[in-house]
């Protein structure tokens, strides 16, 4: 079933980026700004570090995080729609021993995040103008800011369920039911983990075509 589920989504996202190239959103140049600017040079870093020591090590995290996140996806996801059971031999061996470093790096990039990422009272204005739209049935302005914030703290937030399933799931302390239901866990928090990722890169392109990136 959850081969099914995985290989739903990827058609489904496959579809969403062939139209995405095809209406013009997505595009080589704007592809190189994005990687320009998540994606920090040494070179780069070391001038960030002179003007900031703290947001060189928020950027640097933040890209370890995201790499990290996607290797885990390829080495967790490709293997499972190809054979449709569960992670064996040299991808078990890649994925199990990435995930430890993702989980430091994850922790590490939410305590430098958390702060900048807070809501606040102009998030609860924004709401409550979503609200006023609605009713008037008029549309609504898309706040990135607040949606960037949204979508960091989801994804703190089912990463969560995503990790400690998957290591309670290493003792027999559940039985035989509870650890299949601990992995079903795993795989389906993960799954919501991509989605998340995929709508940060979707805001990332937004502020692009916005020219509004920071």
């Amino acid at each position: 079933m959850y081969q099914i589920v995985v290989i739903i989504f990827f058609v489904i996202m496959a579809g969403w980026v062939f139209w995405t190239v095809k209406s013009g959103n997505f595009t080589t140049p704007k592809l190189k700004i994005l990687l320009q600017k998540t994606l920090v040079s040494k070179k780069e870093f070391i001038k960030l570090k002179g003007k900031s020591y703290s947001y060189a090590l928020r950027i640097l995290f933040y890209q370890i995080t995201l790499a990290l996140f996607f290797l885990l996806a390829v080495s967790g996801f490709v293997p499972i729609m190809i054979t449709g059971g569960h992670l064996s031999g040299i991808p078990l061996i890649i994925h199990v021993t990435i995930a430890p470093f993702f989980c430091v790096s994850l922790a590490l990039s939410v305590l430098f995040w958390v702060y900048f990422l807070r809501f606040d009272s102009k998030d609860w204005d924004y709401i409550k103008g979503l609200n006023q739209k609605r009713k008037k049935k008029h549309k609504a302005i898309l706040d990135i800011n607040f949606w960037q914030k949204v979508n960091f703290w989801t994804f703190a937030t089912i990463s969560l369920p995503a990790i400690t399933s998957i290591i309670l799931g290493m003792y027999p302390i559940f039985g035989t039911s509870g650890q299949e239901i601990l992995i079903e866990l795993h795989r389906y928090s993960t799954l919501l983990l991509f989605i998340v990722v995929l709508f940060h890169i979707y805001l990332l392109f937004i502020k692009l075509n916005n020219e509004s990136y920071i």
